[in-house]
C-alpha cells in the first residue's frame, strides 16, 4: 500500500500517524508492505497515480501491479487494515489485528486524556498512572490474544484512583444518573424546556461502552446547549427496564417526546442525531 502525500498538505500530515501506525502493526504480516512517497521530492509515476489530489493512497495486489486499488475508506487505523486484508492475496488473521488497532486507538485516546489533566493529580496518583499505562504498553506489543485480553479487562481501569480522578475532570458535564426518580426527573425537564436530552445506558464491563465514554464527554463540552446523561444499567436496573434496554450502549434521544433509539456503537449515527436534534 503507498501512500502519496506532501508535507503542505493538512489531511496528509493528520492521516500520516495512522500511516505508520498501520505500518507498525502489520510489520510482521508476510508479503504485506507499506509505503509513503512525498510527491515533493520524487516522480509520481502518472501511469499508477493520474490523480491530482492528494493524500493518494492505493493498494498494488501481489502479481496485479497494473491493477492498483484506490483507498476510499475513513482514515482509521481498523479501516486501513479491513481494506488490506480485503485486498490481499494471502490473507492474515484479520480480527487479531483489529484487536491490537482498536486497543491501540484507545491507548492514544487515555494519553491524550492523561495529558489533558497532568499536574492537575496527586503524586501518588501519578506514579500509579505512570505505572499502569507502561504495563498497557507493554501488553500492546505482545501477541493480538493478550491485546484481546486487555481489551475485555479494560473496564478494571476504571478502578484505579487516578483514573476515577481523570473521569470526575473529564465528565464534568455529564450526569450521573444516580436514581430512578432523578432520571425521570430528566426526561420531564427535557420534555417542559423542549431541550435535548440525550442519556447513555451503559455497564462498566461492556467494551464498547467504555470506548464510547471518552467520545461522550467531549460532545457534552461540543454542544454545551445539550444534556448529556448516563445511567449504569447494573446500578439502576429500574430505569433500565423502564426504557426496555436490551443491549449496551443504548443511548435514547429525548426533547418534547422520545426522539430515537440507537443500540450499540455506532459514533457516527450518534453524533448526527445530537447535531439534528440539539
Amino acid at each position: 500500500m503507498v501512500d502519496i502525500w506532501a508535507e503542505w498538505c493538512g489531511p496528509c500530515v493528520k492521516v500520516g500517524p495512522t500511516i505508520a501506525k498501520l505500518g507498525e502493526v502489520l510489520s510482521k504480516v508476510p508479503g504485506i508492505g507499506i509505503g509513503k512517497l512525498n510527491c515533493d521530492n520524487n516522480t509520481v509515476n502518472k501511469k499508477y497515480f493520474p490523480e491530482s489530489g492528494i493524500p493518494n493512497i492505493k493498494f498494488f495486489p501481489k502479481g496485479k501491479k497494473d491493477q492498483p486499488i484506490k483507498y476510499n475508506g475513513d482514515r482509521s487505523l481498523t479501516s486501513f487494515i479491513e481494506f488490506i486484508h480485503q485486498n490481499a492475496t494471502v490473507k492474515f488473521d484479520l480480527q487479531k489485528y483489529k484487536i491490537v488497532a482498536e486497543t491501540s486507538e484507545m491507548m492514544r485516546k487515555v494519553d491524550k486524556l492523561v495529558g489533558e489533566v497532568e499536574g492537575r493529580i496527586p503524586p501518588e496518583s501519578r506514579v500509579e498512572m505512570d505505572k499502569l499505562l507502561n504495563a498497557i504498553r507493554a501488553e500492546l506489543e505482545k501477541t493480538g490474544v493478550d491485546a484481546e485480553i486487555l481489551l475485555k479487562q479494560v473496564a478494571f481501569w476504571e478502578q484505579a484512583p487516578f483514573l476515577a480522578q481523570l473521569n470526575k475532570l473529564k465528565n464534568k458535564n455529564v450526569i450521573h444518573v444516580t436514581s430512578h426518580p432523578e432520571y425521570l426527573a430528566l426526561i420531564e425537564k427535557a420534555k417542559v424546556e423542549n431541550k435535548l436530552l440525550v442519556v447513555d445506558f451503559f455497564a462498566t464491563w461492556c467494551g464498547p461502552c467504555v470506548q464510547l465514554a471518552p467520545l461522550f464527554a467531549d460532545w457534552s463540552e461540543e454542544f454545551m446547549d445539550v444534556v448529556f446523561a448516563k445511567v449504569d444499567v447494573d446500578l439502576l436496573r429500574e430505569s433500565a427496564t423502564f426504557e426496555n434496554i436490551q443491549c449496551m450502549p443504548t443511548i435514547k434521544f429525548y426533547k418534547k417526546e422520545l426522539l430515537n433509539t440507537i443500540e450499540g456503537f455506532d459514533i457516527e449515527e450518534i453524533r448526527n442525531n445530537i447535531h439534528q436534534n440539539k
